[in-house]
Protein backbone atom coordinates (compact mmCIF):
# COMPACT_ATOMS: atom_id res chain seq x y z
CA UNK A 1 0.00 0.00 0.00
CA UNK A 2 1.24 3.20 -1.12
CA UNK A 3 2.20 5.85 1.64
CA UNK A 4 1.18 9.08 1.17
CA UNK A 5 1.52 12.48 2.97
CA UNK A 6 -1.97 13.64 4.13
CA UNK A 7 -3.20 16.81 5.13
CA UNK A 8 -5.57 18.13 7.19
CA UNK A 9 -6.70 21.62 5.02
CA UNK A 10 -7.06 22.42 1.64
CA UNK A 11 -6.03 25.92 0.96
CA UNK A 12 -8.83 27.99 -1.02
CA UNK A 13 -6.68 29.51 -3.58
CA UNK A 14 -4.01 26.78 -4.58
CA UNK A 15 -6.21 23.94 -3.73
CA UNK A 16 -3.34 22.48 -2.41
CA UNK A 17 -2.87 20.03 1.10
CA UNK A 18 -1.98 21.76 3.90
CA UNK A 19 -0.83 21.29 7.68
CA UNK A 20 -0.26 24.48 8.39
CA UNK A 21 -1.12 28.06 7.04
CA UNK A 22 -2.89 30.93 7.33
CA UNK A 23 -7.15 30.96 8.90
CA UNK A 24 -9.34 33.77 8.27
CA UNK A 25 -11.93 32.86 10.81
CA UNK A 26 -14.04 36.14 9.79
CA UNK A 27 -14.91 35.38 6.44
CA UNK A 28 -17.78 34.00 5.09
CA UNK A 29 -15.70 30.70 3.89
CA UNK A 30 -14.04 30.25 7.02
CA UNK A 31 -10.97 30.17 4.15
CA UNK A 32 -7.26 28.57 4.22
CA UNK A 33 -4.05 30.22 2.92
CA UNK A 34 -1.01 28.23 2.48
CA UNK A 35 1.07 30.80 0.85
CA UNK A 36 2.65 33.93 2.23
CA UNK A 37 2.03 35.59 -0.60
CA UNK A 38 -1.32 34.45 -1.31
CA UNK A 39 -2.15 35.48 2.35
CA UNK A 40 -0.66 39.02 1.99
CA UNK A 41 -3.12 39.30 -0.85
CA UNK A 42 -6.13 38.50 0.87
CA UNK A 43 -5.62 40.45 4.22
CA UNK A 44 -4.61 43.71 1.71
CA UNK A 45 -7.58 43.07 -0.02
CA UNK A 46 -9.88 42.81 3.28
CA UNK A 47 -7.91 46.12 4.49
CA UNK A 48 -8.45 47.99 1.24
CA UNK A 49 -12.46 47.26 2.14
CA UNK A 50 -12.21 49.25 5.68
CA UNK A 51 -11.32 52.26 5.32
CA UNK A 52 -12.04 53.49 8.77
CA UNK A 53 -9.79 50.76 10.32
CA UNK A 54 -7.09 52.15 7.17
CA UNK A 55 -7.90 55.33 8.68
CA UNK A 56 -7.95 54.51 12.30
CA UNK A 57 -4.22 52.37 12.18
CA UNK A 58 -2.83 54.92 9.43
CA UNK A 59 -1.87 52.16 7.49
CA UNK A 60 -0.51 52.24 3.76
CA UNK A 61 -1.80 49.12 3.05
CA UNK A 62 -0.16 48.39 -0.31
CA UNK A 63 3.51 49.29 1.37
CA UNK A 64 3.31 48.03 4.74
CA UNK A 65 5.63 45.43 6.06
CA UNK A 66 4.70 41.77 6.12
CA UNK A 67 5.48 41.93 9.93
CA UNK A 68 2.77 45.03 10.18
CA UNK A 69 -0.03 43.42 7.98
CA UNK A 70 0.27 40.19 10.11
CA UNK A 71 0.41 42.13 13.39
CA UNK A 72 -3.43 43.96 11.82
CA UNK A 73 -4.85 40.76 10.39
CA UNK A 74 -4.13 39.47 13.47
CA UNK A 75 -5.20 41.93 15.99
CA UNK A 76 -8.73 43.46 13.76
CA UNK A 77 -9.37 41.02 11.34
CA UNK A 78 -8.80 37.28 12.65
CA UNK A 79 -6.53 36.12 10.40
CA UNK A 80 -3.89 34.01 12.06
CA UNK A 81 -1.27 31.52 11.52
CA UNK A 82 -2.33 27.53 12.77
CA UNK A 83 -1.36 24.11 12.48
CA UNK A 84 -3.42 21.04 12.17
CA UNK A 85 -2.75 17.31 11.90
CA UNK A 86 -4.89 14.74 10.59
CA UNK A 87 -6.48 12.93 13.27
CA UNK A 88 -7.51 8.78 13.22
CA UNK A 89 -10.80 8.65 11.45
CA UNK A 90 -11.05 11.72 9.82
CA UNK A 91 -10.83 12.58 6.26
CA UNK A 92 -7.54 14.21 4.64
CA UNK A 93 -6.35 15.68 1.64
CA UNK A 94 -3.61 14.92 -0.46
CA UNK A 95 -0.57 16.92 -1.57
CA UNK A 96 -2.95 18.25 -4.69
CA UNK A 97 -6.08 18.60 -2.57
CA UNK A 98 -7.70 16.15 -3.77
CA UNK A 99 -10.01 14.94 -0.56
CA UNK A 100 -10.47 11.43 0.82
CA UNK A 101 -13.43 9.83 2.67
CA UNK A 102 -13.72 6.76 4.84
CA UNK A 103 -15.83 4.07 4.22
CA UNK A 104 -17.81 3.27 6.67
CA UNK A 105 -18.76 -0.17 5.64
CA UNK A 106 -15.16 -1.59 4.48
CA UNK A 107 -13.46 1.46 6.36
CA UNK A 108 -10.89 1.85 3.13
CA UNK A 109 -10.20 5.71 2.66
CA UNK A 110 -11.67 6.84 -1.14
CA UNK A 111 -11.25 9.90 -3.10
CA UNK A 112 -14.26 12.15 -3.28
CA UNK A 113 -15.18 11.86 -6.74
CA UNK A 114 -17.69 14.67 -8.04
CA UNK A 115 -20.71 13.13 -9.26
CA UNK A 116 -19.55 9.44 -8.00
CA UNK A 117 -20.35 9.24 -4.02
CA UNK A 118 -19.48 5.40 -4.01
CA UNK A 119 -16.68 4.20 -1.98
CA UNK A 120 -14.23 2.96 -4.63
CA UNK A 121 -13.16 -0.24 -3.02
CA UNK A 122 -16.69 -1.76 -1.98
CA UNK A 123 -19.33 0.30 -3.99
CA UNK A 124 -21.18 1.30 -0.92
CA UNK A 125 -22.61 4.66 -0.45
CA UNK A 126 -20.63 7.21 1.32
Amino acid sequence: MENIEKFARRCDVTNKGMNAGWYDENSTEHQYFKDREVVIAHIQSALIQDTQLIEDLNLDVKNESFDRLFDVAYNHLGIYWEEWKVEKGENYFNEFGTEFVQCHKCGCYTEIIESFDFCTHCLTHL
